[in-house]
């Protein structure tokens, strides 16, 4: 159902149809977005600019020059991080829980409370995200999540322990909202798909590598160690795109694809 949605009413790139010679197709979905922009602002729109025509293909090479490597490594390792913690937060949780002296039943429960605020935390990143510079939002959302984090492996008190639980859950998915939204924004066209893909891999794998790690904790150390390496993980996060990730807000996608220090 979701795909034939997408499908039906999801429009598609201007640029990505120009730059495959559906000219007409991308005159059209320019001009329906100008419609909708003057709507929305009662305003006129600015004099257009000139941007480059030439719509080079897509080779892997191209990741590893032009800057692009910084972009790719900066994103993946970012991403990873919050993987990390993301996953191991979600799918441990019940385990975490018992961890920490809850019952099975009791764990579950905590589980069912906390996954409520997964849509909440989605659709409350619309308040923001547009309003910000992108990484500068992934920066200050994944600091809070560390700390909360941190405040969630050192409580004992039940109150304590789902409150700060909810907050992590929704800036979770907040800051994922801003992470897919920003991961194909920092390459070009022709780039965009291979670049957010090669970061995505490079996240996952590190996904997988810390489940061992994470495991390995919560055998030997027990719940708050294994908190804490979330936590660090998180806020890692937060500074590796806050100190290092590219600007992108009120930017052009010709200013945001050409390879440069910030």
């Amino acid at each position: 159902m979701l795909v034939i949605f997408v499908w039906r009413w999801l429009p598609e790139s201007p640029r990505w149809l120009d730059s495959h010679g559906y000219h007409e197709e991308a005159d059209i979905a320019v001009r329906l977005l100008e419609a909708e922009a003057i709507t929305k602002t009662s305003a006129p729109l600015p004099d257009p600019i000139d941007a480059d025509q030439s719509v080079p293909t897509a080779q892997a090479s191209d990741l590893l020059r032009q800057g692009y490597l910084r972009r790719t490594a900066v994103l993946g390792i970012g991403y990873g991080l919050a993987l990390v913690g993301y996953y191991g937060f979600t799918a441990w949780l019940p385990t975490l829980l018992t961890e920490n002296g809850l019952t099975g039943p009791e764990s579950l429960a905590y589980t069912s409370i906390l996954s409520l605020a997964a849509v909440p935390g989605t659709l409350g990143a619309m308040l923001f995200i547009d309003k910000f510079e992108r990484k500068t939002a992934i920066f200050f959302l994944f600091v809070v999540i560390g700390i909360f984090m941190l405040l969630f492996g050192i409580s004992d008190t039940p109150a304590i322990v789902l409150a700060s639980g909810l907050v992590i859950t929704f800036l979770m998915y907040a800051g994922s909202a801003c992470f897919y939204t920003y991961m194909p924004e920092i390459f070009p066209t022709h780039l965009r798909a291979l670049g957010a893909g090669t970061a995505n891999g490079i996240a996952r794998m590190m996904t997988f590598a810390s489940t061992f790690i994470l495991a390995a904790l919560l055998s030997t150390m027990g719940f708050t160690p294994a908190l804490i390496f979330l936590a660090a993980a998180m806020i890692s996060t937060g500074l590796i795109l806050g100190l290092f990730g590219e600007r992108t807000k009120n930017l052009t996608q010709e200013s945001i694809s050409p390879a440069r220090n910030h």
